[in-house]
């Protein structure tokens, strides 16, 4: 039997990238970008989607507006962690200066004289109560009455 002829496979032939500060030849633009940091340090990879751009100015509104980062996400159309790791440090200040509107408008409506809100304000932040005062004024017969009372109950 005649031996077997050996076929080359045909592969596609691959872009070629080259550096054009020294001409390196690299297989990915990945490569070439990791590459580059040779030449520049402080260069940083980008690698991955475009960054949606977000309006620093509406997500504080929103923030302000204590709305929660799935609320802020599908506002903008992005991911509920895209919001949380590239926001979240403007969110909590938004949020903090949001908690801090309310907080004074409650003054202004106690200080007008809205007696709901001081009573509100009182039992929240001054551990006040409403406590109830009750007073018995039943006399020894009383209670032997209600005894009596309850033993024929039982008896029945």
């Amino acid at each position: 039997m005649p031996p077997k002829k050996k076929t080359k496979k045909k592969t596609a032939k691959r872009k070629v990238i080259k550096c054009k500060e020294c001409g390196r030849v690299c297989k990915t633009q990945g490569g070439l970008a990791i590459h580059m940091t040779s030449h520049e340090p402080n260069r940083k990879i980008k690698m991955g989607r475009k960054e949606k751009p977000i309006d620093l100015t509406e997500l504080n509104k929103l923030a302000v507006m204590q709305c929660t980062n799935t609320e802020i996400a599908a506002f903008f159309d992005v991911d509920e962690k895209t919001i949380r790791n590239r926001f979240s440090e403007q969110i909590a200040k938004g949020k903090e200066a949001g908690k801090m509107s309310i907080r004074h408008e409650q003054y202004n409506t106690m200080k007008k004289g809205n007696v709901t809100m001081q009573i509100w304000l009182g039992k929240n932040y001054l551990n006040q109560s409403d406590k109830l005062a009750t007073e018995t004024s039943l006399s020894i017969n009383d209670l032997a009455d209600i005894m009596a009372t309850v033993a024929g109950m039982k008896a029945k």
